[in-house]
């Protein structure tokens, strides 16, 4: 089971790593498609945006708050197109959703905010789509935040937990291996 968001360079090279070994030790290996193009990851945002909104005590409506999410980014189209199918299923709840990068693709974090800061004041809840808290989260993720929003002041920014590695996402790998399981012919 690859255990990443999107099926990116980094997913291939450690499958055909895995694969290569398991033919030279003779393993008979199954994969699973990784966690992307489930409908979870999107209730997985709407978890975490809402569990923001419940600790910061708001009392506003999804159509009136602006999300912007940020991805890793790759190099691959492959894994674009997967951030985009979850982004694309939050599209109709928010005032706005948008989506940046943190590395290897555009828009950049600078590029994000400044797409968010041109709609109508209120409020921005920005999302970490990472499964682990690393020094991404940690660090990266916020430094470039604060660097960007120290120009605007005309929208409150919120930061939600990253994605996590909870019960929702333990349903997918278990989605994931039925999948490969119903493919499996006994002879």
């Amino acid at each position: 089971m690859p255990y990443f968001l999107y099926p990116g360079m980094k997913l291939k090279e450690s499958v055909k790593q895995c694969a290569k070994i398991c033919h030279n030790m003779k393993i008979k290996v199954l994969f699973t498609k990784p966690l992307s193009y489930h409908a979870i990851l999107q209730r997985l945002v709407f978890k975490r945006i809402n569990q923001l909104k419940s600790k910061m005590n708001f009392e506003l409506h999804n159509k009136d708050c602006d999300v912007l999410v940020i991805g890793h980014g790759s190099s691959d189209k492959a894994a674009r197109t997967a951030f985009e199918f979850t982004i694309n299923g939050l599209i109709p709840y928010y005032k706005s959703v948008n989506y940046c990068f943190l590395e290897l693709e555009k828009p950049d974090i600078a590029e994000g905010i400044k797409k968010v800061m041109n709609v109508k004041p209120g409020h921005l809840i920005v999302v970490p789509y990472f499964l682990h808290e690393g020094a991404h989260v940690k660090r990266d993720i916020n430094s470039e935040l604060q660097l960007v929003l120290a120009k605007y002041s005309h929208k409150e920014v919120f930061l939600t937990k990253h994605l996590g590695a909870g019960d929702e996402l333990v349903e997918v790998v278990l989605d994931r291996a039925k999948e490969v399981e119903s493919r499996i012919v006994i002879s």
